[in-house]
């Protein structure tokens, strides 16, 4: 667990944001390719040491918007604490859950990506994983990150009311593409 100071993070330009996409990207440390040790950026203190590390992704395992393959499955990464009933634990809400669907589509002009994957509160910036299978050998790659869900109309059969929203079981993903771009920003 780390503690940020924000406002001194972006006093030093390791701050970057895509609003209309509802991401962020911070830079809380380098890593050195020799040793693999983990050193924080001033502003970034670790609070707790998680027994695996800190876990980092490789860029080639990081696939580009042109690349994405529709009805590839996929995996979502989430801590969605809107679900269950806390006050009797049905799982660990510190621990992350793993939702599987596929790609659905894709969105040109938004560049972002649509899975057949509901997702809920807390699912948000959570990596969307695509399975790539050749053969019996499979491969996997982060292809974006949640960032938001597709809502539905419900139509109450008797009811005057429009109906209620609920999740359709679609989702959105923005593309690694813009929080590359983003990364690249960072002085």
């Amino acid at each position: 667990m780390l503690s940020v100071d924000l406002a001194l993070i972006e006093s030093y330009g390791l701050l970057k944001s895509d609003l209309s996409l509802d991401v962020l990207v911070m830079k809380v440390g380098d890593v050195d390719s020799n040793t693999f040790m983990f050193t924080t950026t001033s502003g970034v203190a670790v609070k707790q040491v998680s027994q695996l590390g800190i876990i980092g992704v490789q860029l080639e395992n990081i696939k580009h918007y042109s690349d994405i393959l529709i009805a590839n499955d996929v995996f979502v990464f989430g801590y969605p604490v809107s679900i269950g009933l806390q006050h009797l634990p049905q799982f660990d809400y510190s621990r992350p859950l793993l939702r599987a669907g596929i790609v659905a589509g894709i969105n040109d002009a938004l560049r972002s990506i649509v899975l057949d994957c509901p997702v809920y509160s807390g699912n948000s910036g959570g990596p969307v994983v695509e399975v790539e299978q050749e053969g019996f050998e499979y491969r996997y790659k982060i292809i974006g990150v949640v960032i938001e869900y597709v809502p539905a109309i419900a139509q109450v059969v008797g009811s005057t009311s429009s109906g209620a929203i609920v999740n359709s079981g679609y989702s959105i993903a923005a593309s690694m593409d813009r929080i590359l771009e983003l990364i690249l920003e960072i002085k």
